[in-house]
């Protein structure tokens, strides 16, 4: 029986990552087993102070319910492949796992607008013309405040199937012993962790599976433009 200092998993980060894995946890060993530590706040109480020096704790802007990309445009590309080494992690057979958190996104943030990869073609066509690159793929188009709703769906679905979530919850450290470390006096004593920190977390995640003596890889770098005109 596990209970709030020692669930059965624990998941750093209440991005997308840690909310799928959340969810998909909870419906197969149960949500009461499973505990959320997230380093920044509730999406409706993310904001930036505008302040000339950084003092917050941690930055509400890129850590917090949804992750760095709950203020992001709501672009959602559907690709094993795209600027990242998922080609190496998962199988072509593991596409239909796109297509799970597709629906889900669809049903808590809406449809939104949909881009099939032949739409890109043109696209890939003129950026061979330079020798360049240029991936089709499909993408979901829900917006900010798509991408707002599903988070803060997302986290009532799976609070309410009995997932913990503790904002505020800074981890600093993970042992060998799966105790995971915050401000708090009292460690938390997991079975498993599961490391869902996201873009803000890459330095401390590295130095954490460092410690650990984890071999770690670099990967491919994905490179994006961005235009923005006049409507």
């Amino acid at each position: 029986m596990s209970d709030m200092s020692h669930p059965d998993v624990v998941i750093v980060g209440a991005g997308p990552a840690g909310l799928f894995a959340a969810d998909r946890l909870a419906d197969h060993i149960g949500g009461h087993h499973v505990t959320v530590l997230e380093a920044g706040l509730p999406m409706e109480k993310r904001w930036c102070p505008r302040t000339k020096t950084c003092s917050c704790r941690s930055c509400y802007v890129l850590e917090g319910e949804g992750g760095a990309g709950g203020f992001s445009d709501g672009k959602l590309p559907y690709s094993l492949t795209r600027g990242t080494q998922l080609e190496e992690i998962f199988p072509r057979e593991a596409e239909p796992l796109l297509w799970e958190i597709d629906k889900t996104v669809v049903e808590l943030a809406g449809e939104g607008v949909w881009y099939d990869p032949a739409s890109t073609t043109e696209m890939a066509d003129y950026f061979a013309d330079f020798g360049l690159e240029f991936s089709t793929y499909p993408l979901r188009h829900v917006g900010s405040d798509g991408v707002r709703r599903w988070s803060a769906a997302m986290t009532r679905r799976v609070e309410a199937k009995g997932v913990r979530i503790h904002y505020g919850e800074v981890v600093k450290y993970i042992d060998w012993h799966y105790q995971v470390r915050t401000g708090a006096s009292q460690p938390y004593q997991a079975d498993k962790v599961i490391i869902a920190s996201g873009i803000q977390g890459i330095p401390w995640s590295e130095q954490i599976l460092t410690d650990m003596r984890i071999p770690l890889s670099s990967g491919p770098a994905g490179i994006g433009m961005r235009v923005e005109t006049p409507a």
